[in-house]
């Protein structure tokens, strides 16, 4: 009889074991599935970081690009200015001219 209660002691025991490693298992088990879940959330935002410095870079490669061609412009248009200037001088030089001969007549 003292060797069936001591069984079924350990075997009470042993139940009582069996469960806490079964909790555990389940708490590490949820621990390792947030840790997972951490992990793809940061190679997600490191894939986000990725895509928006290439975009940040296409931006920067576009408003260069914007840049030199608003500075061919503007220099066409200082030497459209200048020329425009040079012909109204011209123009001007002509008409004085003109007066003079003019008078002469």
């Amino acid at each position: 009889a003292e060797g069936i209660q001591w069984l079924a002691a350990q075997l009470k025991d042993g139940k009582i074991v069996t469960k806490k490693i079964k909790e555990e298992r389940d708490l590490l088990t949820k621990q390792l599935s947030c840790a997972t879940t951490k992990i793809k959330v940061f190679e997600q935002s490191k894939e986000n970081e990725k895509s928006l410095n290439k975009a940040l870079q296409d931006i920067i490669k576009e408003r260069d690009l914007i840049k030199k061609e608003r500075d061919k412009v503007l220099s066409q248009l200082t030497t459209s200015s200048n020329e425009y200037d040079t012909v109204n001088q011209l123009v001007g030089d002509l008409n004085t001219n003109v007066k003079s001969l003019r008078k002469l007549t």
